[in-house]
């Protein structure tokens, strides 16, 4: 609902109400993520929030836009 009412256009993602996803990829505490077209993490941020690299995760996104 919230990214429908931002008219986000990137894709987003919501966990379902069992938290497979936070348990598949132990986003606890959060994390920054890039999953790539192949469905692989290609980027795991440290623990957030004081782990939040944005530099890194930007970097991580240019190289794989390469």
């Amino acid at each position: 609902m919230c990214a429908a009412n931002l008219r986000m256009t990137v894709p987003t993602v919501v966990d379902g109400v069992d938290n497979a996803v936070a348990s598949a990829y132990g986003g606890w505490p959060d994390r920054l993520y890039l999953i790539d077209r192949d469905r692989r993490i290609v980027f795991q941020g440290g623990e957030g929030p004081f782990g939040f690299k944005t530099d890194e995760l930007e970097g991580a996104i240019v190289r794989e836009l390469a």
